[in-house]
């Protein structure tokens, strides 16, 4: 597509309140005169103001009735209204010049004619919405077939991933359905991650919810994901512990070691049991290597109070 030029005139509000318009257009046949003179204006505008047939040959009278579609006598009568009134200039080799058209005209490219056409569209479908954050969202409706608010509405103004209320898009989640089903609020960032493919979208409704909702939440997902790193603890069983005792060569019963902690369901403490074979060596140490049952704990002070009857 070549780069083509339009080519307009800016005529000034007053452009028929000036005083040489207003003379032209009291005269007989004066607005004939003034029409042929904006036709004039027209054919030289791409011309920089010169109007010339071509290099060699310029226009005459008759040439200029016939382009303008103008009667020959008006075309004559005007011709010297505007030489007089210096609206016009003819110069050594015949060309007429247009001395206004530089100050009138005005240009763009077919690109830039697009462009400006595009915009004025868009502008024309162009909604605005208030957001939590308190920025205001622009939304082509035409983009998005008319669904860009209500997938706002929907989101309650956050990322539907992550929700975050900076720099929020919509992204197209079905190719270029748009559908509300299909529209999908992200932030900058996660719309980045789902359109190289580092993550799929995985929309989860947050909007609605309250901070401490989205902490509790997030809490209990950080337990689930140290639970499923956490090493699974499988239950020693006799004929295990039992081999285990003899290859150490210690007195430790294994029948008493599974009763004890079966009934404490194997818990160490505060904390679920995660070797059971260095439970093994702790009861070698006890009584002198004895490894019998482990003693409860006796606090002197309340030994005392319950000898002298107060608890």
């Amino acid at each position: 597509m070549p780069d083509k030029k339009y080519y307009w005139l800016k005529l000034k509000r007053d452009f028929f309140k000036r005083h040489d318009m207003q003379i032209i257009e009291a005269m007989p046949n004066g607005k004939d005169y003034l029409l042929f003179y904006l036709k004039m204006l027209l054919e030289s505008i791409d011309h920089e103001g010169a109007l010339r047939f071509s290099d060699t040959i310029p226009y005459n009278e008759q040439m200029l009735s016939t382009i303008t579609n103008t009667n020959i006598d008006v075309v004559r009568a005007a011709m010297k209204v505007f030489s007089e009134l210096k609206m016009i200039d003819v110069l050594d080799d015949q060309t007429i010049y247009m001395s206004e058209v530089k100050k009138m005209v005005g240009s763009e490219t077919y690109w830039a004619e697009r462009k400006r056409i595009q915009n004025a569209r868009k502008k024309a479908n162009e909604q605005r919405i208030l957001l939590p954050s308190g920025k205001v969202q622009q939304i082509d409706e035409a983009r998005y077939g008319g669904n860009g608010v209500k997938a706002f509405e929907r989101s309650g103004g956050v990322c539907e991933m992550c929700g975050s209320q900076e720099n929020l898009c919509i992204h197209h989640n079905n190719e270029y359905s748009n559908e509300l089903d299909d529209l999908v609020v992200l932030c900058r960032k996660c719309h980045k991650n789902v359109e190289f493919g580092n993550y799929p979208i995985n929309v989860q409704r947050v909007s609605n919810k309250s901070k401490q909702e989205k902490e509790i939440e997030l809490e209990k997902d950080t337990e689930i994901e140290k639970e499923r790193k956490r090493p699974r603890f499988s239950p020693p069983s006799l004929d295990e512990v039992s081999a285990y005792c003899t290859e150490r060569r210690n007195k430790v019963d294994p029948q008493t070691f599974i009763d004890f902690y079966e009934s404490k369901g194997w818990i160490v403490g505060k904390t679920k049991m995660k070797d059971w074979k260095a439970s093994v060596r702790t009861w070698e140490k006890r009584d002198g290597g004895k490894g019998s049952q482990p003693k409860p704990h006796h606090n002197p002070f309340l030994d005392d109070l319950k000898e002298r009857g107060v608890i």
